[in-house]
């Protein structure tokens, strides 16, 4: 078989230009970029809201579809946390002053002491604490929170 000389007239790819093939039988044979595209095209297609990765532990390969866990979702194109894994945390059987809360503290988590919040829904003062620049509660090295 003769070399095939590359095309070089800068011209871009179309979807009806023909290119040759050599089956495993040693046949030449051609198909149009559209045919051979249409081909790998359903290895290509996944499911709406699919989120695609590497899972698999044979190696390296294509793509396949994660899964969301619990607390997580794709809605409207986004990856959401969508608080669903918390459901599987226990619930105190009583009122626990020394519980804390995860609240949502200048775009991160944080824990909140149950008896700040009930200081504040019962009507007494929240206790004076020292905030940093984005208004989140400022901690000592034991993660405590800081008072004035």
């Amino acid at each position: 078989m003769t070399e095939l000389t590359t095309a070089s007239d800068g011209a871009p790819a179309q979807a009806t230009d023909k290119i040759m093939l050599v089956r495993a039988n040693g046949t030449a044979v051609t198909v149009t970029i559209a045919e051979l595209a249409a081909t790998f095209q359903a290895a290509l297609s996944v499911p709406a809201g699919a989120i695609l990765g590497r899972v698999s532990s044979a190696g390296a390969g294509g793509p396949q579809t994660l899964a969301t866990g619990a607390g997580i979702a794709v809605a409207g194109g986004t990856l959401v946390a969508n608080g669903n894994d918390h459901l599987g945390l226990n619930l105190l059987p009583t009122w626990d002053g020394q519980a804390e809360f995860v609240v949502n503290a200048g775009s991160r988590p944080s824990r909140a002491p149950a008896s700040m919040v009930a200081d504040y829904f019962a009507g007494r003062s929240p206790p004076p604490m020292l905030l940093d620049e984005n208004g989140s509660p400022l901690r000592d090295q034991n993660g405590m929170f800081l008072t004035t």
